[in-house]
């Protein structure tokens, strides 16, 4: 079996309201890509956009 199918969240921003607390947040989207990268997978990301949303997310959450 593989995975079809991952999801991230902008350095891991997010999560849902009702989950307890052990289960809040998500997995950074920018670990995911390191993650691929390292194993050579291309996603087809279009990094300069990615970077562009990466700022503006450091923005937005600057902790």
């Amino acid at each position: 079996m593989a995975v079809a199918v991952s999801d991230g969240a902008l350095r891991g921003f997010g999560g849902c309201p009702m989950a307890k607390d052990e289960l809040t947040g998500n997995m950074a989207t920018e670990n995911l890509l390191s993650f691929f990268d390292d194993l050579q997978n291309d996603l087809q990301i279009d990094r300069a956009a990615f970077g562009k949303s990466m700022a503006l997310a450091l923005e937005v959450f600057p902790h």
